[in-house]
């Protein structure tokens, strides 16, 4: 079963424009955790980082911010 899963290019396009994180933030999020301490579940495959769908929500939310639709026009 293939599952949806996402890069942290497009793990950034959840978050709404005027507080979308930088690519190193999100690195520190999945390898050290927020300020909060949690962290991004994201997996590496071939050395780069991978975020499933779902979760990538999930932890969007968490942050207090409602997920912004991904798909690419």
């Amino acid at each position: 079963m293939k599952q949806d899963v996402l890069n942290i290019h497009q793990f950034r396009r959840l978050f709404p424009v005027v507080v979308r994180p930088p690519k190193k933030t999100i690195i520190q999020w999945i390898e050290n955790g927020t300020r909060e301490g949690k962290k991004a579940p994201a997996f590496t495959v071939d050395g780069q980082y991978f975020i499933e769908t779902e979760k990538a929500r999930e932890f969007v939310k968490t942050l207090g911010f409602e997920p912004v639709e991904t798909v690419e026009k």
